[in-house]
């Protein structure tokens, strides 16, 4: 037994040696090596080896080192993970926000807090309705500021939390903290641990710093938003309060008007708010104003590409005589047409803003239209000029004063002197301006109620009306001087695109501007009302007086409802109408009378098209008015108990309109007979068609008619129709030569198509006269005029010739005279 226990740790000894030298990557053979040798090894005399032992034994030092060689491949992985997220870290953080500099900009923001509160609470004016309206548009500009810096400050305060917990379990990670035994191994264990805190002490750092100057700004940008919000609602009510009392006496009369500043200060003071305003709305609106410059430079593009092909044309008589205006500066139609779009896409404009678009409009339709006035326009048109600037400056100052209110008198009372001599000269000259007289009496009233209402000492409503006179006016006359250029503008797209067949058999320009000109009008209406609102200061209180009224919840029964969804309901629908008729429309389906129809490859795409957009719409309907799908249900049903008792003929037709459309039977502007009536198809609906007649009429036809009759379709495969004349000569004439001569009348015509060749047969031999089949083909829509020309060449032909074209005659002959008669 003792020789046994010295052989077992003999031999244990050496595979544990063998297995140090060769290392982890050949311990696997190393054993194995040493499992052979000692089972090949020859025992000495009274030794017995346990076999089963030993090799227990060496399975269990395998698995040991296993478990070490994975754990050491765990960590150093781990380790690899960590220096991965730790770099990224490094660059998250480098695209946070600037904590410099987003304090720099909340000092200027709470300075720009500051003087907005000296326009609420001034300790040296009163604060007036435009002071108020201009105060609340910088702090709503500002406000729009702080929640963004509010929304990116919190997501980096997320990242920064995150960050936090992390880098917390990185340096509680015990299994960091086993080292390997072999020194080779923690050698290389050493050099990934010391890469790591390399990596970890500087992040620690930066994210502690981080967190605390995020953390101040965010309290300072919470603090600036409560303060804002508040003085939003101190505005709120006293702008309300204001508005109450629009028309009470808010000043002293003129007279006895004082002022605590003089007019210097309370200028440069309101110059510099207007200014401040103006700088932070354009820096919150950089997308909008980019969109407007990019409308302004593609369309100024347009336009000098198209005056450019024409006058290569030849065609500069036309620019001059039915496009003056454009033709006179394209840069200028360009950037007054932007410009009027433009300020649909602002939003919350303030008014320094829109008077700067303003004068730029302003500037622009002088220049195109001043050729068109005589010299007493030209002076009475600076006049209003320098009124409309006076304006725009008024309008910006926040502070009365006496010289102020004694300027706006005698503005009032020059303005409305010029105003009458514009009405005589309107009156002496004839001038075409259907809206002249209307503009002109508004001004007449608001500058007549301004000067009254200054005087007696209602300064704001006085003020409003002085400046809202030479508003309305002035941007009245430029929105109705804009149609004229709108026009001009389609007039030199329908030049430009007139031979472009694939254009024109799509898009009709003429009736585009036909259309144009019913609803330019009033669009320049809606948008003239809107600059009147606002100048009047009602347009916020309409608004919200027209949200209240559409959204206030009303009961009828066990229904709920609001006229806002009543209204979404409808309006959905209507557009949807409008849209498929303006697809159809570009696609060519709508022509006023019957020979402007031209037939279009796109009938059954207008059909379908309406199919779709109106469908879509009716969906869009139901569910933007929230009205449940249970009731849709209820509606269906009951459409499907309609359709069994009293709507089959309404679904026979639009079935029927679904056929036509997919089968193509018919097109618009196909020629065909339907019950006996010959016309052009103008219409393809729905549930009915509309065939125009040559005589001026418009038939209704259902659709199930078209599909359930017969339809004789002239132009289905081509537009090519045979026509046949009967021509009679006199007996006893020559045929043949009456033969050549009807060919050659045939042949000589240019209209007459020569594939095939006209053929000329004699027909019959009639009572008094051997009668010529004559028979051509023509285009479809010549036919008629070419028979009557055909007709009138034959008989031009017979009588040069003598040939003789006999009308019918009758002999008669009486054997036997009555007796009556003979006496």
């Amino acid at each position: 037994m003792v020789r046994f226990r010295a052989l077992y740790g003999w031999l244990f000894l050496l595979s544990s040696v063998c297995f140090q030298l060769v290392g982890s990557a050949q311990h696997s053979d190393s054993l194995r090596i040493t499992a052979d040798s000692i089972q090949q090894k020859q025992p000495g005399p009274g030794v017995v080896i346990d076999s089963e032992r030993i090799s227990r034994r060496i399975d269990s030092v395998r698995r040991t080192q296993n478990r070490n060689d994975t754990a050491l491949v765990n960590q150093l992985n781990k380790m690899e993970d960590y220096a991965n997220v730790l770099s990224n870290m490094a660059n998250k953080i480098s695209r946070m926000v600037d904590t410099t500099e987003m304090l720099d900009a909340l000092s200027n923001i709470e300075d720009q807090i500051l003087l907005a509160k000296e326009g609420i609470n001034s300790r040296w004016h009163e604060p007036n309705l435009r002071n108020m309206v201009a105060t609340k548009v910088l702090l709503t500009e500002v406000l729009r500021h702080l929640e963004s810096w509010q929304k990116n400050v919190s997501a980096s305060n997320k990242d920064l939390v995150v960050m936090r917990q992390f880098l917390d379990s990185l340096r509680n990670d015990s299994a960091l903290r086993v080292v390997p035994r072999d020194s080779a191994l923690a050698q290389q264990y050493s050099s990934r641990i010391v890469d790591l805190l390399r990596r970890y002490k500087p992040m620690d750092s930066v994210v502690n710093i981080y967190m605390i100057e995020v953390g101040m700004i965010q309290g300072r940008i919470v603090r600036n938003l409560l303060d804002v919000k508040d003085q939003l609602a101190v505005i709120d009510v006293a702008v309300k309060s204001m508005r109450t009392h629009y028309f009470n006496r808010d000043a002293p009369p003129i007279w006895a008007s004082k002022g605590k500043h003089t007019i210097s200060n309370v200028i440069s003071t309101s110059l510099g708010k207007a200014k401040l305003v103006l700088s932070y709305y354009l820096r919150s609106s950089t997308n909008a104003t980019m969109l407007a410059l990019l409308v302004f430079a593609l369309l100024w593009l347009v336009i000098r590409v198209m005056k450019t092909k024409l006058q290569k044309a030849h065609k500069e008589l036309v620019l001059t005589q039915f496009m003056p205006h454009v033709h006179r500066s394209a840069m200028l139609t360009a950037l007054f047409v932007s410009l009027s779009v433009a300020q649909l896409l602002f939003g919350n404009v303030p008014m320094v803003f829109l008077q700067s678009l303003w004068i730029l409009m302003w500037i622009s339709i002088t220049y195109l239209f001043w050729q068109d006035l005589n010299k007493e326009w030209q002076k009475v048109w600076i006049g209003f000029g320098l009124l409309f600037l006076w304006a725009c400056l008024e309008n910006l100052v926040l502070e009365s004063s006496p010289f102020e209110r004694w300027l706006m008198l005698l503005v009032n009372i020059g303005g409305m002197l010029l105003c009458i001599h514009m009405v005589r000269l309107y009156k002496k000259q004839n001038v075409q301006a259907p809206y002249f007289l209307f503009f002109s009496g508004l001004f007449m009233l608001q500058e007549g109620l301004a000067a009254i209402a200054n005087v007696a000492g209602a300064y704001t409503f006085g003020r409003a009306m002085a400046v809202g006179g030479y508003f309305n006016l002035v941007i009245g006359f430029m929105f109705f001087h804009g149609i004229t250029l709108v026009k001009e503008l389609i007039v030199l797209s329908y030049e430009y695109y007139r031979r472009n067949d694939r254009l024109s058999s799509v898009v009709n320009l003429l009736v585009i501007k036909q259309r144009a000109e019913e609803f330019l009008p009033w669009v320049a209406w809606i948008g003239w009302f809107i600059v009147f609102a606002k100048n009047l200061n009602f347009y916020d209180v309409m608004i919200a007086v027209v949200k209240s009224f559409l959204t206030e919840e009303r009961a009828l029964g066990n229904i709920v409802f609001s006229f806002s969804s009543v209204v979404i309901f409808f309006i959905t629908i209507w557009l949807s109408t409008v849209i498929a008729q303006f697809v159809a429309f570009l696609l060519g389906g709508n022509n006023s009378t019957v020979s402007n129809i031209q037939k279009t490859r796109f009938s059954s795409l207008i059909l379908v098209s309406k199919l779709g957009i109106i469908s879509l719409g009716l969906i869009i309907a139901f569910a933007a008015s929230g009205i449940p799908l249970d009731k849709i249900t209820i509606i269906i049903g009951a459409l499907g108990v309609g359709i069994g008792f009293g709507l089959q003929n309404i679904v026979n037709n639009l079935v029927s309109g679904v056929i036509l459309a997919f089968e193509k039977p018919i097109q618009i502007g196909d020629q065909v007979e339907v019950g006996g009536r010959l016309g052009k198809i103008k219409e393809i609906g729905i549930r009915s068609s509309k065939l125009a007649t040559f005589e001026g009429a418009e038939v209704i036809i259902p659709n199930g008619d078209l599909i359930s009759q017969q339809v004789v379709n002239w132009t289905l495969s081509n537009n090519h129709r045979r026509v046949e004349i009967i021509v009679g000569v006199k007996y006893g004439s020559n045929l043949l030569d009456a033969k050549t001569i009807l060919e050659k009348v045939l042949l000589d015509n240019e209209k007459v198509d020569k594939h095939p060749m006209p053929l000329v047969l004699v027909h019959q031999f009639n009572n008094s006269s051997i009668d010529f089949r004559l028979l051509f083909w023509t285009d479809i829509s010549l036919w008629v005029e070419l028979k009557s020309e055909i007709m009138l060449g034959v008989d031009q032909a017979f009588r040069s010739a003598g040939i003789e074209i006999p009308f019918p005659q009758q002999d008669v002959y009486i054997k036997q005279m009555p007796d009556t008669l003979k006496a």
